[in-house]
């Protein structure tokens, strides 16, 4: 899990992933699959409306 919060942060151009997503972006939703309250993690905090919002797409498009 410690991990996965230190990659939460990856959020620049050159983490991108897929499409708008980023790395930290994936790590976030992980975290949140595995149990823990991404609203108390300091990456996710620190987002905007529109991450928020992207975050929560990109769990649905996995399927968690």
């Amino acid at each position: 899990m410690k991990k996965l919060y230190i990659i939460s942060f990856k959020r620049e151009a050159e983490d991108k992933l897929l499409g708008y997503y980023k790395v930290g972006d994936l790590a976030i939703v992980t975290l949140q699959k595995i149990g823990e309250n991404i609203e108390e993690i300091s990456s996710y905090e620190i987002l905007d409306d529109f991450d928020r919002k992207a975050l929560k797409q990109l769990a649905k498009e996995i399927g968690w």
